[in-house]
């Protein structure tokens, strides 16, 4: 992270404080420079560095780690997953092809034919845009240059922001973290859940103006505290869509009164003596 900011001093601080060792690393350079900057300017001493490499490798020493190989760490079943057969397995549990496509491909001649074509009207149907194409195509006609950025992709999202943190963040005067988690009669309270390895966490909220603006739950405030611009709208009508655009935009002021309110507190503990 960079030097002056606030991850810049959380990265060297969390080391000095006992964390020993960081698993996943944004971009290796920055944290690398943030530690380096963290170590020259005291916030971690050379007997805490020193008794943080010691934990760590008596860890893997404990392990025998250094006494092993490859194929001994990774064992060798590993090696033969995402084989064609693996791939067959999942064919339509990942969405490689349409339902209807496996469906039919077993019955021969007109049957299958007609079977086809009852089945492709069957799954055929009208896509509808998806909550960050509505508020997208809303602030694009007003202006704005806004993309969408994907976490599906794990690897389009490491290229995308393995990146330095000056520029990454050149890249973008606001980001809107839009969130659509309803919940369900057998799921009534939801948290966030990142995916992968959470690049999509909001790392970037203390860097770059960050907004969240959530289309149903509004206790999303209680995972994303680092956010101090939120914005709940409640449903995912065209409606609200063309009420949130503007408010973002300043064409409407906000009149609402949140029916929630999050405390933040610290708990209380009472001890009882006889």
């Amino acid at each position: 992270m960079k030097e002056g900011s606030s991850e810049g001093y959380l990265n060297p601080g969390a080391i000095a404080a006992g964390c020993d060792m960081f698993l996943f690393t944004r971009h290796p350079d920055d944290d690398y420079n943030s530690m380096m900057g963290g170590y020259k300017n005291g916030v971690i001493t050379k007997d805490r560095l020193d008794e943080a490499l010691t934990r760590i490798l008596a860890l893997k020493a404990s392990l025998k780690l250094n006494n092993k190989s490859l194929h001994e760490l990774v064992p060798d079943k590993f090696w033969s997953l995402n084989l064609a057969e693996h791939r067959r397995i999942g064919i339509m549990y990942n969405g490689n092809r349409p339902p209807n496509d496996l469906l039919y491909r077993t019955i021969p001649g007109i049957k299958g034919f007609l079977m086809k074509t009852l089945l492709s009207l069957f799954f055929k149907r009208k896509k509808s845009p998806r909550p960050y194409e509505e508020l997208m195509g809303r602030l694009n006609v007003r202006g704005f240059e806004a993309s969408y950025c994907s976490f599906k992709d794990i690897l389009s999202v490491r290229a995308a922001v393995d990146k330095p943190l000056d520029e990454w963040t050149s890249q973008f005067d606001a980001i809107i973290f839009l969130a659509k988690w309803e919940v369900m009669s057998n799921q009534t309270s939801l948290q966030l859940q990142y995916k992968a390895m959470g690049f999509d966490t909001l790392w970037f909220a203390g860097e770059v103006p960050t907004i969240l603006v959530s289309l149903a739950n509004p206790y999303h405030g209680y995972d994303l505290s680092m956010v101090k611009t939120v914005i709940n709208a409640y449903s995912s009508t065209p409606e609200v869509y063309d009420a949130v655009a503007a408010k973002l935009t300043g064409e409407s002021a906000f009149k609402g009164v949140s029916p929630v309110e999050l405390e933040f507190k610290e708990p209380e503990i009472v001890i009882a003596r006889k």
